[in-house]
């Protein structure tokens, strides 16, 4: 179900399919140095993390367009670390921007650390997850999606779901072997965001649907407003997503009130209009 949802957001965003590009090839210079990294890998946008044993970082944030286009931003400096802490303190910036014209020219700019605009995520928290290790910040960057989401939201939206470890979001995350065996530890999540995080799933029955049409785009589009039985009370959040015991409906709530939820549900969100009838049973994870 998360591989649809990317996918429908991947359309919307570029329209087109993956590109090759060499975002990911090493940052680090020729010279021998031990390197801990950290990385995301998306539908043609991506993040880069280096951390380098002599005190230096290497960060590339990389976005394009499969019909031309798109950024790399590549921000060096200095970092202190411990067990549980990462802070990054940048210094330089240099930003690629790609023209749409295949014979067009790519724009450089360098410049000092600090513009608006370039900045990126300084502050983490290091999770740790049996053999994997995520760099999560409490910093939202309202930059790349329309919802006002940090790390943390994301990770509990991913870990509520069941996606991770094997199923990562747009966070850092080493390259490690995940191992499945080991529960994680929430004591490492700041005490603000471990509310988040379900001890165990939740388990909601719908108890209204109604169909509804629309003129949308030059034609008639259906879809379903879906009332559910459990709410704040439940600790139901905005953004959640349930989904039925084969995976072949889904929804996300879009406003929770104390013992009730709702949702609306396209035509992408299931199969078969019997998956979305009052009394269906969805859960967050299934078993």
């Amino acid at each position: 179900m998360t591989k649809y949802i990317i996918f429908i957001l991947s359309i919307s965003f570029f329209g087109c399919s993956n590109v090759k590009n060499d975002s990911t090839k090493s940052l680090i210079n020729d010279e021998q140095i031990d390197t801990l990294k950290y990385s995301y890998s998306g539908f043609n946008n991506g993040l880069n993390l280096n951390l380098l044993s002599n005190g230096n970082f290497e960060y590339q944030e990389f976005v394009y367009g499969c019909t031309g286009g798109g950024e790399n931003k590549k921000v060096t400096g200095k970092y202190k670390i411990d067990s549980s802490f990462l802070k990054l303190i940048p210094s330089k910036v240099k930003l690629l921007t790609y023209p749409m014209e295949f014979d067009g020219e790519t724009e450089i700019l360098e410049t000092k650390y600090g513009i608006d605009s370039l900045k990126i995520k300084t502050e983490f928290n290091i999770v740790k997850w049996g053999n994997s290790s995520y760099l999560l910040s409490e910093q939202f960057d309202l930059g790349w999606s329309i919802e006002e989401k940090n790390d943390f939201i994301r990770f509990s939206e991913n870990f509520n779901s069941g996606y991770e470890p094997s199923d990562s979001g747009r966070y850092l995350k080493s390259q490690q072997k995940d191992s499945l065996n080991k529960p994680l530890d929430l004591k490492q999540i700041p005490r603000k965001w471990r509310e988040l995080f379900l001890p165990s799933p939740l388990s909601a029955k719908i108890v209204k649907s109604t169909k509804k049409n629309r003129f949308s785009e030059g034609e008639n589009q259906t879809y379903w407003i879906l009332e559910i039985d459990i709410g704040k009370k439940d600790k139901v959040t905005k953004g959640m997503t349930f989904q039925t015991e084969n995976g072949d409906a889904f929804f996300e709530i879009d406003s929770v009130g104390q013992n009730k939820s709702f949702s609306k549900a396209y035509s992408y969100n299931y199969s078969d209009e019997k998956d979305l009838a009052k009394g269906t049973v969805y859960q967050t994870k299934w078993k």
